[in-house]
């Protein structure tokens, strides 16, 4: 996720400022009721849980205490921007059913999958299960053989459904999203939550 030359760079610092600039419009307070981060009115700043981590914004600049990656920077200040406090029914599902998911989306459910075959090959369940339980995940009954549903911000968890290898097929992994997505990402921000997800469980596994 690095840039790959000055104009991803700049295109990036004007996205970010454009983000910026539109919270700056709004209350803490209203942000923290429709994303579900918390606001402490008295220091100015807001709180919010991603991928089990707290990360502390300060108003009204949008700092962060953070040294997370600068596209899960960015994808925060979306998420607390096009946040609107619907809630979801549960039912998921995958990144081409998003708005506008057909072709960006469609193609990062091909991708991921992909991703997923290569990571989590020779892998056993147990590592796979620790390097999940990492990331702040929380495990469900499900058809299949592991379910793990990740927190990545408070009404956006991300859900990864794994089957494990058996004599006729290799091990495979699919990531959904809940219904209520929309409310909360725009397909390309979705995407990269995605990508974050893939590096996060790559590293994770390094570390074990």
């Amino acid at each position: 996720m690095e840039y790959k030359n000055q104009t991803e760079n700049r295109a990036f610092q004007e996205m970010l400022q454009a983000a910026v600039k539109r919270l700056q419009n709004r209350s803490g307070e209203e942000i923290a009721a429709k994303s579900g981060a918390v606001f402490y009115s008295s220091r100015n700043v807001l709180e919010i849980m991603s991928f089990y981590e707290t990360i502390k914004i300060q108003l009204p600049e949008f700092y962060i205490n953070s040294d997370i990656d600068e596209w899960h920077y960015l994808t925060l200040l979306h998420y607390l921007d096009m946040a609107d406090g619907t809630e979801g029914s549960q039912k998921l599902i995958t990144f081409g059913n998003l708005k506008d998911g057909l072709i960006r989306g469609t193609k990062f459910d091909r991708t991921a999958e992909q991703k997923l075959e290569k990571l989590l090959r020779d892998k056993d369940p147990e590592k796979i299960q620790k390097a999940c339980t990492s990331l702040g995940a929380e495990f469900t009954e499900t058809t299949a053989d592991l379910c793990a549903v990740f927190p990545v911000l408070p009404r956006y968890p991300v859900t990864l459904k794994i089957w494990f290898a058996d004599e006729e097929f290799p091990v495979s992994g699919k990531i959904f999203l809940q219904d209520h997505a929309d409310h909360y990402l725009s397909v390309e921000d979705a995407v990269t939550v995605g990508e974050i997800l893939l590096q996060k469980l790559s590293e994770a596994f390094s570390s074990l």
